[in-house]
């Protein structure tokens, strides 16, 4: 699988989760009916690793300690889907502090 930041190559993740959300406002009328109005439909993408290595972890925690956005492609039925998103959580587990090593590395990326 072929994933990207900003056009650079990642490493493929072990698992590769893509959910949709919908940005709604909800309102209850007169009648008591539920009236949902759809802004958008976003995205959150969750990369899992079984381990990565320290160095392979300091480029996640650098986009996420900037707190920027970036541009993240992957392929979708044959073709390459282009979004901007941030890091909203890495979940990790160090498991070797002499070389570092983390095991289960979720990362999730939610679509601005």
């Amino acid at each position: 699988m072929s994933l990207t930041v900003n056009g650079a190559d990642i490493l493929s993740p072990t698992s590769f989760e893509v959910t949709p959300f919908r940005i709604e406002r909800r309102d209850r009328v007169a009648s008591g009916a539920m009236v949902i109005d759809v802004i958008a439909v976003k995205h959150t993408y969750q990369l899992g690793y079984y381990a990565l290595d320290g160095d392979e972890l300091v480029f996640w925690t650098g986009l996420y300690n900037a707190g920027t956005t970036f541009t993240f492609t992957y392929p979708l039925n044959g073709s390459t889907q282009s979004k901007t998103v941030w890091i909203s959580d890495i979940a990790k587990e160090m498991i070797l502090e002499s070389p570092e090593v983390w095991q289960g590395v979720t990362i999730t990326l939610e679509e601005i």
